[in-house]
């Protein structure tokens, strides 16, 4: 079983090299890009020990950083709980906007010295000059990878609705379905929040640049 699963590990990590440079030299992310990016997260969330059951839920940390004892507080502990099960959702929504401002800079952070006929000496501030390019594309980035998750928690509500009688359903189906809908909706939270963050820098960048401008 152990062998099974580092050869699957082994033929993901070599699929996820091959479709290296595609998501290096891609103007706009393609579904391909944004597939393995989703199946990244997906991937991840198992590779780190988790497992979509109860008993699998590490309590423990929610008292990382609090002395023993101390009950008063139930927010933080519970929101400590929340990112460790699902750090791998978490951290690939915020480096989501990633698939779109790399294409702009593998010549200056991986010192290579060929050019692409796509890629500018201006880097990631040929957004500033393209404002509604910007929006538009992280928009359809985020739907894209939003879209996954929510077919993904429609199977999962589908499964447990088609499952609802089965013998298994309280230790299988039903906590597979409370942690696809609680893993769908701290995605679509940090997926705006990373939106409103790339809207916010852009915008900074732009008033940034008109200031210079003027002096």
């Amino acid at each position: 079983m152990l062998e099974h699963n580092y050869r699957l590990k082994l033929r993901f990590d070599c699929f996820s090299l091959l479709t290296l440079p595609e998501i290096l030299y891609s103007t706009e992310p393609s579904w391909s890009v944004v597939m393995l990016w989703y199946f990244l997260s997906t991937y991840y969330f198992y590779c780190t020990g988790h497992q979509a059951t109860i008993p699998a839920i590490r309590f423990e940390a929610a008292f990382v950083g609090f002395p023993a004892g101390d009950g008063e507080n139930i927010v933080l502990p519970a929101l400590l709980i929340i990112l460790n099960t699902f750090a791998a959702p978490v951290l690939f929504a915020i480096g989501l906007p990633l698939l779109l401002f790399w294409s702009k800079i593998p010549k200056r952070l991986l010192a290579t010295t060929v050019k692409t006929s796509r890629q500018s000496s201006k880097g990631e501030f040929d957004w500033i000059e393209a404002p509604d390019l910007l929006r538009t594309r992280m928009f359809r980035l985020i739907s894209m990878y939003h879209t996954l998750h929510a077919i993904k928690f429609l199977a999962t509500c589908c499964s447990a609705a088609l499952h609802r009688r089965h013998l298994m359903v309280w230790k299988i189906f039903a906590p597979r379905f409370v942690f696809e809908g609680v893993s769908f909706i701290v995605t679509t939270v940090i997926l705006a929040a990373s939106f409103l963050a790339v809207l916010r820098v852009d915008q900074g960048l732009r008033s940034w640049f008109r200031t210079l401008g003027t002096s």
